[in-house]
């Protein structure tokens, strides 16, 4: 059984973000997070609150976004929590389905727009990413909503309407940009490259024009654009490889470009002008594919629902590299550390050089070989719950961190309520 520490290694996941500074105001009575956990271990680890409380929320994170010294937030929560080191609640905040928080202390900060659950969707925040747009920073939401809410004061809110799609700047309270196109039904993913917005999901129209759970608009103008690869199920991740082209996960069972058409289920990859890199692959994905996240060529997918796994495939050939079965659906993965993190509501690793590895809902994997790190065990609980459902390594920032979101309510003995922030040792 392999075990290494992890190490600090540049990923590609992500790096666009990193580079781009702003300046939210942190809410006052907000405490330091806490002290840095010593990284001799040569592992990641969650930052000990040595006694400080922290922030969580009262429902389950699906996605974050990190922008310089700011962590953006999204799922279903409704409700923002200090939470004390013995787990009781001394101040408790609004924020609907989207928050964001200062790396360095763990304050909660003033940036709160909302989603507007009185629509005709349930509010949850799907996928978060970033886009330049000059000297702003906007901060894209995709999910299940028709309409947000937002504040230029902290207090008093406005309603407009958003289907699906909503941008907002990074500024102190998040506010709504004229960015505005209009997606059928529900995005679980989206990408940003250059400026156009990649969108993934179970949407058949994007602004009226056809679209079968794939299309891409513009930024900053939201027009739609010519790229339409048709999935014949929904597609729930999207990630782009170093040579431009796009991994597409999801429940689907084929992706057409208009010419030609995958064979092989639950995993595609597309050019930027909507081509199939590959048609069909002898060793297609086990099961459906609920994340992906990409490494220079090679393409990682969380599998579940009807098998459970995490798997590794050539980018260019679809060829599949391994596949390490889980008895739990793998629900997200991500690039940290040199490592592949893998979160879900497993309970153990198979196919470990013959053997089994017990390790709960949150596992740091060798990118070559699939065999799990075993120095590294963060402790997610409790058992009942479905654990990590959102991952984001930012890998070359200062420091190098790790954040998930889920269900949990702990890291170790630590209260962490559905959202935790590793330090990965190795940040210059």
């Amino acid at each position: 059984m392999r075990t290494r520490p992890l190490v600090r290694r540049t990923a590609t996941i992500l790096a666009t973000a990193l580079a781009i500074l702003i300046g939210v105001s942190t809410m006052t009575l907000a405490p330091a997070w806490g002290t840095t956990c010593a990284s001799s271990t040569g592992t990641p680890c969650v930052r000990q609150f040595a006694g400080q409380p922290s922030w969580g929320f009262d429902d389950r994170v699906r996605t974050m976004v990190r922008v310089g010294g700011t962590v953006f937030v999204g799922g279903r929560f409704t409700h923002a929590s200090l939470v004390d080191p013995d787990g009781s609640v001394s101040q408790t905040v609004e924020r609907d389905h989207l928050a964001a928080l200062d790396v360095s202390t763990g304050a909660l900060l003033d940036w709160a727009p909302r989603i507007d659950t009185s629509g005709t969707e349930n509010g949850d925040i799907y996928s978060l990413v970033t886009y330049a747009s000059g000297s702003t920073t906007w901060v894209i939401a995709a999910g299940d909503f028709t309409s947000v809410e937002t504040t230029s004061n902290g207090s008093s809110y406005s309603t407009a309407t958003r289907d699906h799609v909503a941008a907002f700047a990074g500024d102190q309270y998040g506010t709504l940009t004229s960015f505005a196109p209009d997606v059928s039904h529900r995005p679980r993913a989206a990408l940003v490259s250059g400026s156009t917005l990649y969108l993934g999901g179970s949407f058949a129209k994007i602004d009226g024009q056809k679209r079968s759970a794939l299309g891409a608009v513009t930024l900053p103008s939201g027009a739609v654009t010519q790229w339409a690869p048709a999935a014949n199920g929904g597609v729930d991740g999207l990630a782009q490889l170093a040579n431009g082209n796009i991994a597409i996960a999801g429940e689907f069972t084929s992706v057409s470009d208009g010419s030609r058409s995958t064979s092989t289920p639950y995993l595609a990859v597309v050019s930027p002008a909507g081509e199939l890199a590959w048609t069909a692959t002898s060793t297609a994905p086990t099961a459906k594919a609920l994340a992906v996240a990409t490494n220079n060529d090679t393409v990682y997918i969380g599998e579940g629902l009807n098998g459970n796994a995490v798997g590794a495939f050539n980018g260019d050939t679809g060829t599949r590299l391994w596949e390490k079965g889980t008895n739990g659906d793998v629900q997200a993965v991500g690039f940290a550390g040199g490592e592949v993190i893998a979160g879900g509501h497993f309970g153990k690793f198979l196919n470990q050089n013959g053997t089994t590895v017990k390790i709960k809902k949150l596992a740091a994997l060798d990118p070559a070989t699939g065999l799990v790190d075993t120095g590294w065990k963060p402790g997610i609980a409790p058992a009942t719950t479905l654990g990590v459902w959102g991952i984001a390594g930012t890998d070359g920032s200062n420091p190098d961190k790790l954040f998930i979101g889920g269900d949990f309510m702990s890291l170790k003995q630590y209260p962490s309520w559905r959202f935790g922030e590793y330090n990965v040792p190795g940040g210059s």
